[in-house]
C-alpha cells in the first residue's frame, strides 16, 4: 500500500503504518520471537490487540461514511454490506455485521468508536456494545441511550464480549419492562381496544428462526422463540426425548442434546407423514423418491423404490404394532418401513415378510452397520454391527453386534410382544380362603 500525491495525511499513516507492521511480522520468525522473554511476549500480544483496537475505529469510520456517500451504488453493487464483502473478501455474515456496527457505533456509539481507538475496548467489546445500543434503540429515548453507552463502557474493564451483551439485556428490560404498546387499532375509533402485553409485543418483534447449511453435514439452528412457541416445542419434544430405557444393563448412551435432536426429527416426521401442510408454489409438500426408469417400467430386474404400499403399511402395523427395537416404545406412527434386505444396496424386495418397522435411532443403528453383501446368516453377522432378520414364526427380530452381545442372541420388543399377546398385567393371585373354624366335637 502506497500514498499518492496530495494525499490525506491520516491515509499516508495508516500506508506507513501498514509498511511498519509488515516489517514488523517479517522480522518475528520462530527463532526471534524464542528469544523473547515472558514480559515480552506478554508485551507483544497487548500491542498486538491495541493495534487491532485502532484498526477496528478506522474501520468504522470508513464504512460509515462508506455506506452514507452510497459506494455500492455507484460501484453497481447492491447493497454496503454487499460491495465490503467483495473489496476485502469477507463472509457475507461478517459484511452485513461490520456495516450494522458501523452505522449504530457512529450515530449513538461516538465515545465507544473513541475509546477503541484508544485501545480501552478491544474490537469485540465494541461490537458487544453495539449490538446491545441496536436493541435498545427502537425502545429508548437519545438520552437514555447515552446513558447505556456511558453505563457499558463503565463495566467494560475486564469484561468479556458475553458479560457486556448480557448487560444490554437487562438494560433493555428495564428501560422496555412491559415492551412498546401496540400501534393503535385503525378499525377501533374510541382507541380503547384491549392492549397486548408490551413484553409479549416485543417477543413477538424479536422472534426468529434460522437454518444454517455449515457444509459438513450438519445444520446450525439458531433462534429466539416466543413463550408460546417455546412451550409447544417442549411439550412436543420432551417426551420423545426422554432415555430410553436400558436394555440388559445398557443405558442410553446418547446425550440430552442429541436426544431433542432425534425426537426434533420424529416430530417432523411424524407431522411430513400425517399431517396436513398447506401448498407451496401449488404442489403440497412431498418427499421425492428416486428409482431408475427401468424400475418405473417394472423392470423386475432393477431394485425397487423404497416405499411400501398402503396396504402392506397397514399389514405392518398389524404385526410389529411398533418399532422391533427393545426396549423402544415408538408406535407406528413413528416408525418407517425397514427393508431387511437393502432395497438400495442389496436390491431387497419390497415385501411385507422382507420389511419391519424401526424408529429413526434404530434405523440409524442399522442403516449404519456394515454391507452384507449378500445377506447373510446369522453366523456370518458377527462383528458386522446391528442386523434384522425374520424369524421362524414370521416375526422380526434385531441381532446385536458381537460387541454388545458376544452370542448376538436375537432380541424382540417386549412392549408389544405383551400389547399384541393381550397381555398388559399379571392376574393376581385370589386370596386364600380364611382357614376353617375348629370343629367341636
Amino acid at each position: 500500500m502506497s500514498a499518492g500525491v496530495g494525499i490525506h495525511p491520516a491515509l499516508a499513516t495508516i500506508a506507513s503504518a501498514v509498511e511498519d507492521v509488515r516489517k514488523v511480522a517479517a522480522m518475528l520468525t520462530a527463532d526471534e520471537v524464542w528469544t523473547f522473554t515472558d514480559a515480552d511476549l506478554e508485551f507483544m500480544v497487548r500491542a498486538q490487540s491495541e493495534l487491532d483496537s485502532a484498526v477496528a475505529a478506522v474501520g468504522v469510520r470508513a464504512v460509515r461514511e462508506a455506506d452514507v456517500r452510497g459506494l455500492s451504488l455507484q460501484d453497481g453493487k447492491i447493497s454496503t454490506a454487499v460491495w465490503l464483502g467483495q473489496k476485502l473478501n469477507l463472509h457475507p455474515v461478517e459484511a452485513r455485521q461490520r456495516v450494522k456496527d458501523a452505522d449504530i457505533l457512529s450515530r449513538k456509539g461516538i465515545a465507544t468508536v473513541e475509546a477503541l481507538a484508544e485501545g480501552k475496548l478491544n474490537r469485540d467489546q465494541a461490537r458487544a456494545v453495539g449490538r446491545s445500543l441496536r436493541k435498545i434503540e427502537p425502545v429508548g429515548s437519545a438520552s437514555e441511550l447515552a446513558k447505556v453507552e456511558t453505563f457499558l463502557l463503565a463495566k467494560s474493564h475486564g469484561a468479556d464480549p458475553g458479560a457486556i451483551l448480557r448487560l444490554g439485556r437487562h438494560i433493555e428490560e428495564v428501560i422496555d419492562e412491559d415492551g412498546k404498546p401496540p400501534a393503535p387499532d385503525p378499525d377501533d375509533p374510541t382507541g380503547d381496544a384491549p392492549a397486548e402485553s408490551k413484553r409479549a409485543a416485543r417477543a413477538q418483534r424479536k422472534r426468529s428462526l434460522t437454518i444454517t447449511d455449515l457444509g459438513n453435514g450438519l445444520h446450525r439452528i439458531r433462534g429466539e422463540l416466543t413463550d408460546e412457541v417455546a412451550a409447544l416445542v417442549k411439550a412436543a419434544l420432551d417426551p420423545l426425548a426422554a432415555p430410553r430405557p436400558a436394555v440388559n444393563g445398557v443405558r442410553d448412551e446418547r446425550s440430552a442434546p442429541q436426544r431433542r435432536h432425534d425426537a426434533l426429527g420424529d416430530v417432523f416426521r411424524q407431522f411430513l407423514r400425517f399431517g396436513d401442510l398447506p401448498p407451496s408454489h401449488g404442489v403440497r409438500p412431498h418427499l421425492h423418491v428416486t428409482a431408475s426408469v427401468e424400475t418405473m417400467k417394472g423392470d423386475t430386474g432393477h431394485p425397487f423404490a423404497r416405499t411400501a404400499t398402503p396396504a402392506q403399511w397397514a399389514a405392518l402395523v398389524a404385526r410389529d404394532i411398533g418399532c422391533i427395537g427393545e426396549g423402544c416404545t415408538r408406535p407406528a406412527a413413528w416408525c418407517e418401513a425397514h427393508h431387511i434386505e437393502w432395497w438400495d444396496r442389496d436390491e431387497g424386495p419390497t415385501d411385507v415378510d422382507k420389511m419391519a418397522l424401526v424408529c429413526s435411532h434404530e434405523h440409524y443403528l442399522i442403516r449404519s452397520s456394515p454391507r452384507r453383501d449378500p445377506p447373510q446368516p446369522l453366523t456370518a453377522l458377527q462383528g458386522k454391527g446391528w442386523g434384522v432378520r425374520m424369524a421362524a414364526d414370521g416375526h422380526p427380530e434385531m441381532i446385536p453386534p458381537k460387541w454388545v452381545d458376544s452370542e448376538q442372541t436375537p432380541r424382540r420388543n417386549a412392549h408389544w410382544q405383551l400389547i399384541r399377546n393381550g397381555l398388559k398385567v399379571p392376574p393376581e393371585e385370589p386370596e386364600p380362603p380364611p382357614p376353617a373354624a375348629p370343629r367341636r366335637e
